[in-house]
């Protein structure tokens, strides 16, 4: 399938500049003591996070923390800096996702202008160039990576999401195709679980009822769907016409291959319906008018209000889920939750600049 409508592919750069700089020490933390907060015993920001850890994409950085913190966290990674291109033109927007080999791979944002997919070092830390900078033109919205290293990007144009996304093959700096789910008015969100299948979020264009198809190949100019989460019993959403009403985000368990799909108010305008956020759990092969097997809502969730363009799931090996918050904290949920839960726990970030704003999360598992 070739290029889509009025899309503008730029000449691909390829950033190929060695990172060598290495702290030389590792901040001492203290133990606290009566009134003090407990802080993680993780390494300071300068050295590279263990293979488990959890990544934040902020304004213009990325941070990691080790998968088992809790509380009040140094970061053990600070990719950010004018060589990192995370800036974009300088809202610093994007996603994030952690390829198969372990590597962070970026969205730079870029409002009226070209925008980057970026990948990283596994352990890139501060002012570090990309491996790779891909660029794409017009604002990006979602980004998905599979097994076989193959990066999927949707953009948009005018603050409206395409029903397509570009192709980006393993190894390669340039988009090669894009393909295009033409049961949806504009796709929101995208997943890829372990069966190799591209999970994508939108509204039908028929019925206007909210609609998760799933393809295989993807990543070839000939994509199946081979299967559909839509209908009533999903509790799903039917579209108001406007593109701001709602929020989604989807995650895949990389075990189990279960869907987990955010759904949350409005972006600009009115107020959120008195039934989101809330994240539904669906089975691995999930189809037609499926119902939720768990969901997750209410009060004691602390789940975010909305999440425009924002990863806010993701899921590790253990089936535990950690959900971003505007405000750089992650909320982490043991396996297969359901109901009006509180997180098990909660990590922060403890460093001078820890009001930033976090727009994505991913989870690693090894590298």
């Amino acid at each position: 399938m070739s290029f889509h409508r009025g899309f503008v592919l730029a000449s691909a750069v390829f950033v190929a500049m060695s990172f060598t700089g290495r702290a030389a020490t590792t901040a001492a933390l203290m133990r606290p003591g009566a009134g003090q907060a407990a802080v993680s015993r993780v390494p300071a920001a300068g050295n590279a996070c263990p293979a488990r850890a959890v990544f934040l994409r902020l304004f213009g950085e990325m941070r990691g923390y080790p998968l088992e913190a809790q509380g009040q966290t140094t970061p053990c990674t600070d990719v950010a800096g004018k060589r990192t291109l995370l800036e974009g033109n300088g809202n610093g927007y994007g996603a994030i996702q952690i390829d198969a080999d372990g590597r962070p791979n970026a969205l730079a944002f870029q409002s009226n202008g070209y925008g980057g997919l970026l990948i990283f070092k596994a352990n890139a830390n501060g002012n570090a160039p990309p491996l790779t900078s891909v660029l794409v033109d017009q604002d990006h919205v979602a980004l998905a990576t599979d097994a076989e290293l193959n990066d999927f990007v949707v953009a948009s144009q005018g603050y409206q999401a395409d029903s397509c996304w570009y192709v980006v093959p393993a190894g390669q700096t340039m988009p090669s195709l894009s393909n295009c789910d033409a049961n949806v008015d504009a796709i929101y969100a995208l997943a890829s679980d372990p069966a190799g299948e591209l999970a994508a979020v939108g509204f039908d264009t028929a019925s206007g009822d909210l609609r998760v198809d799933f393809f295989t190949g993807a990543a070839t100019a000939s994509p199946t769907l081979v299967r559909t989460i839509e209908g009533s019993a999903t509790n799903f959403p039917v579209s108001t016409g406007s593109y701001f009403a709602y929020s989604f985000q989807l995650a895949a368990d990389p075990r189990s291959g279960e869907l987990y799909v955010y759904i949350g108010g409005p972006t600009l305008g009115s107020p959120p319906p008195s039934n989101v956020p809330l994240v539904e759990e669906f089975a691995a092969d999930a189809s037609g008018d499926a119902a939720p097997i768990r969901t997750i809502a209410g009060a004691l969730t602390g789940l975010p209000a909305s999440a425009f363009g924002a990863d806010v799931l993701a899921l590790d090996d253990r089936s535990r889920l950690y959900v971003s918050s505007s405000v750089p904290s992650i909320a982490v949920f043991g396996a297969h939750q359901h109901g009006n839960v509180a997180p098990e726990r909660t990590i922060s970030d403890s460093s001078a600049k820890s009001q930033q704003t976090a727009v994505g999360i991913a989870v690693r598992t090894s590298r």
